[in-house]
């Protein structure tokens, strides 16, 4: 539950900015932002030289402000945690450590840097920024080994896929001496170790300008320790964006395969989706977004979603409100199919004409139970018209009217404004047959 708290405290700070970020004014509003935070920096360091009450409270805040605001901008590893959350089942916990210790290890990095320079270079900005330069070219290496590792997992995982799982299932007696890997938890964790390095590393590698700036600063105020600490800080205002970005990537990651079903990889779920699609009509509009269907379409594709998690029981609500005739058929063509199958499914609709077409048995519903049971015997107009009350009309044609000969059969014909259900003498018209 604290998790859980967590995520959605880090998601709601950040979340709307991610979502707006290639927005050109959302970005000059953070420049804004950034440049009045180092203005109030500023002005925090003068007050911590003049030593006015509160002045090491309001730096501290003020650090983890700027440390925030900075992060919003390019840089800081948030795209680099993102792919990571994005290519790796790792948990939220070790994404969420990996990104703190990122950042604090960046803030890390910019105070041994600048203190080295304070060392070997008698504190010459320009030179400490040229240092920072230098290693840089190592924290692209290693962000880009980092990524080549997880193509290599996701190109193995693949190919696994593609032989049809892996290895057959055996058991391995103590001592069999197969020569297999007993424990492949103990090497799943030493893999995401090293994966996890690199990426501290590779964010690491590359300081924070600002905090360079500040450490400078403080070292000419004789404000040492003071600046390391707000270097600290700032970095714990830094988490609060990579990590945010870090787990909104697993976030979706995650909910791309809760929706599988149990046991099946995303390679086999994604072929089991263009079938179920092609399998309802869809297949030409895979592509777009669900607002852009029309509520027939719609229909269709929640089918598709069905089929394609093997429900073996459906429950479909009013499947045929909203829908013209082709629709209808090609949906209750369908549900025939899945009756054939061996597949159950509830259905609650208003629509007379459909229910005869694939329901073998039905349920009259006017506030309590009418009636029940097969379809043939049950659903008849005295009952129909003891559900539906005044709201169900009827249309009777027969005689001369309907026939050029003795024929003295009628049809029948009851509606509720939906499809009618349609009665030629003792036989309701089913799919199929000649209207």
């Amino acid at each position: 539950m604290r998790q859980a708290a967590v995520i959605a405290i880090l998601m709601a700070i950040v979340g709307l900015s991610f979502a707006l970020g290639p927005q050109d004014w959302f970005a000059r509003h953070v420049i804004s932002l950034q440049r009045e935070a180092q203005n109030a920096l500023a002005g925090a360091l003068r007050a911590l030289r003049a030593g006015q009450p509160g002045a090491v409270s309001a730096f501290l805040l003020l650090c983890f402000s700027h440390g925030f605001l900075h992060a919003l901008g390019p840089g800081h590893g948030k795209a680099v945690l993102a792919a990571y959350g994005a290519a790796s089942p790792t948990s939220l916990r070790r994404l969420m450590v990996v990104a703190a210790l990122s950042s604090l290890a960046q803030a890390a990095v910019a105070v041994a840097l600048v203190y080295a320079a304070v060392w070997l270079l008698d504190g010459a900005r320009g030179r400490i920024e040229g240092l920072a330069a230098m290693i840089e070219p190592l924290s692209f290496t290693l962000v880009g080994a980092l990524g080549l590792l997880l193509v290599k997992r996701g190109a193995g995982r693949l190919a696994e896929v593609r032989r049809g799982g892996g290895a057959d299932p055996h058991d391995h007696p103590p001592g069999c001496g197969c020569g297999h890997a007993h424990a492949p938890l103990t090497l799943s964790a030493t893999r995401d170790r090293w994966e996890a390095i690199a990426l501290i590393l590779g964010i690491a590698l590359r300081p924070c300008s600002s905090a360079l700036f500040l450490l400078i600063l403080t070292w000419r105020f004789d404000l040492d320790l003071l600046g390391i600490l707000g270097v600290l800080v700032m970095g714990l205002g830094t988490v609060m964006v990579t990590a945010s970005a870090g787990l909104i990537a697993q976030l979706m990651r995650r909910g791309m395969f809760l929706a599988l079903p149990a046991g099946q990889s995303l390679v086999p779920a994604m072929a089991v989706s263009e079938i179920t699609l092609a399998r309802v009509g869809m297949s030409g509009f895979r592509k777009r977004q669900i607002g852009e269907l029309s509520g027939g379409q719609k229909k269709r594709v929640f089918l598709a979603r069905a089929l394609a998690q093997d429900g073996q029981l459906i429950l479909l609500d009013e499947p045929f409100t909203g829908v013209d005739v082709k629709t209808e058929e090609q949906i209750i063509a369908l549900l025939r199919e899945l009756r054939d199958e061996g597949r159950v499914m509830l259905v609650s609709t208003h629509n007379l004409g459909s229910v005869p077409e694939f329901c073998d048995r039905c349920v009259l519903v006017k506030g309590t139970v009418l009636s029940y049971g097969p379809t043939g015997t049950t659903f008849t107009r005295e009952n129909l018209e003891a559900a539906f009350g005044g709201v169900l009309r009827q249309f009777t044609l027969g005689g001369a009217a309907l026939h050029d000969d003795d024929d003295a059969r009628h049809v029948s014909i009851l509606t509720d404004d939906e499809r009618p259900l349609v009665q030629y003498g003792d036989r309701t018209r089913r799919a199929g047959e000649v209207k």
